[in-house]
């Protein structure tokens, strides 16, 4: 038999994964940006065997691998910059809710934005894994997402 899921506790949970969603889009934007470099580096050096300058085919080639890594250094720091205002967004939210309990934050932050699962958050809050589910599910249920926040920003990219 399937468990139900509430949408409600869903949507929180959706909007809460947005940093963690992010950190996944930076490591993916890294490892094209690795694999970009390493195929710059082969690039040159089997256009270049002699180290002469490179020239026509070959420099386009070197161009178009210098304006690819370029691009994807730039997309790797506007999604560091996303994820860090997500960050900030989601701590200060939490810590504005006045029926959130102190633990209740802290466990949501440990889990959502820390990214640690329930044993590592028990050991880090000092209760015990029973008691950190309990606190994630009272606090997923008195959260209250912040009015401001469009259905767009909570798609995944």
């Amino acid at each position: 038999m399937e468990k139900q899921q509430n949408p409600d506790i869903e949507r929180k949970r959706t909007w809460l994964n947005r940093y963690r969603e992010s950190l996944a889009e930076q490591r993916r934007i890294a490892e094209q940006l690795e694999e970009a470099r390493d195929r710059s580096t082969s690039i040159c050096v089997s256009l270049n065997p002699g180290r002469s300058a490179p020239t026509g085919t070959h420099s386009d080639r070197t161009a178009d691998s210098v304006q690819r890594i370029t691009a994807l250094e730039r997309k790797l720091q506007d999604e560091q910059q996303r994820g860090q205002n997500i960050a900030t967004e989601i701590i200060n939210a939490l810590y504005d809710q006045r029926q959130l309990t102190l633990n209740q934050i802290r466990v949501l932050c440990c889990q959502y934005i820390d990214g640690l699962n329930c044993a590592q958050t028990a050991d880090k809050v000092g209760l015990s894994p029973t008691s950190i589910s309990g606190y994630r599910r009272t606090a997923l249920a008195a959260l209250t997402i912040p009015e401001d926040v469009p259905e767009s920003a909570m798609c995944v990219k």
